[in-house]
């Protein structure tokens, strides 16, 4: 297991570790019963997923709401990709934002999880299939997860053929 710590990242650890841990702790408390599960190498895997989760819903709901408010804003995609070749301290900023991006992702989540549990007790369907609707949901969510890493490669690839930036000798 040690083997396995050692091999993630801070943006891993930051950005899918702890906000599944806090969720799966938080939540817990929140519908009265104890969530973590009691396998520790069952659990890394599961906090892990359940901050993957979250953080794509960060990214495919939390982020462009935010942007279509106009609290988020973001500058061209080009520039970003050249500026990351001059300053490597903008990837590190980078990591922060997506881990803030994650946090705030899980605390919304947090605050729909005693609806949902009230919900879930008072619609017999979804009591009875929600094995299949939550396979469905993590379906969809992967599937959108997968089309916009993947536009985001595109982007990448497109922004580093328009203008190659020299990288200044260190």
């Amino acid at each position: 297991m040690s083997d396995f710590l050692s091999k993630l990242s801070s943006y891993n650890l930051f950005n899918n570790l702890v906000p599944g841990v806090l969720f799966v702790w938080i939540a817990g408390a929140i519908v009265g019963r104890d969530l973590v599960p009691r396998d520790v190498l069952v659990s890394l895997f599961v906090y892990y997923f359940v901050g993957m989760v979250i953080g794509r819903f960060g990214s495919l709901v939390m982020e462009p709401v935010l942007k279509r408010t106009k609290f988020l804003r973001y500058g061209n995609y080009g520039d970003f990709v050249r500026a990351s070749k001059i300053d490597p301290k903008i990837e590190t900023l980078l990591e922060v934002s997506n881990m803030y991006r994650c946090i705030t992702a899980m605390l919304v989540l947090l605050l729909l999880v005693r609806p949902f549990v009230w919900l879930a007790a008072k619609v017999t369907f979804a009591r009875i299939h929600w094995e299949e609707l939550l396979c469905t949901v993590l379906l969809v969510t992967f599937a959108f997860s997968f089309r916009k890493q993947n536009d985001f490669i595109n982007r990448r690839v497109a922004a580093n053929a328009e203008r190659p930036t020299a990288i200044p000798d260190a």
